[in-house]
C-alpha cells in the first residue's frame, strides 16, 4: 500500500544530520532548513488527489548531475520528488523556495513556501 504524503508525516521524519551535511557540501549552501523535507524516507507517495510522486534516493539529491543527467546545483535548485516526465519538486535555495521544475525546458514555476503546499496545489 502506498504512503500518503502529508504535512504530518514530514513533521515526523528524523532528521539524517550526516545525509544533511554532505548536501550542504555538495550544493555548497546551508540548506538544513528542509532537512526534514530532505531526510523523507526514498519511496513512492500519493498526493491527497491520488498523485503519484517518488521520494529521490540520496544518491540522486547528492550526484544529480550523473544519476538524474541535469545538473541541479547549476540552477540552484535541489531536486526532491520525481513526478515523472522529467518534472521535479526542487528547493530552490537562491529564492528559498520549492517549485516545479522541467529539466526538458529547464524552466522553473509554482513557487511555494513549503513542499505540502506545492504538492497539494499540483493535486
Amino acid at each position: 500500500m502506498m504512503c500518503k504524503i502529508t504535512k504530518d508525516l514530514i513533521i515526523q521524519v528524523e532528521i539524517d544530520d550526516g545525509f544533511i551535511n554532505e548536501c550542504n557540501s555538495v550544493y555548497n549552501t546551508r540548506i538544513d532548513y528542509i532537512a526534514k523535507e530532505l531526510s523523507l524516507k526514498p519511496d513512492f507517495y500519493e498526493t491527497s488527489k491520488k498523485r503519484k510522486i517518488r521520494k529521490l534516493c540520496n544518491n540522486e539529491i547528492l550526484d544529480s548531475k550523473d544519476v538524474l543527467d541535469f545538473d541541479f546545483a547549476s540552477q540552484s535548485l535541489v531536486p526532491l520528488f520525481d513526478v515523472m516526465d522529467n518534472n521535479y519538486l526542487c528547493f530552490d535555495y537562491a529564492k528559498k523556495q520549492f517549485c516545479f521544475f522541467n529539466t526538458i525546458d529547464e524552466i522553473s514555476s509554482d513557487y511555494k513556501e513549503s513542499i505540502m503546499d506545492l504538492i497539494d496545489f499540483l493535486g
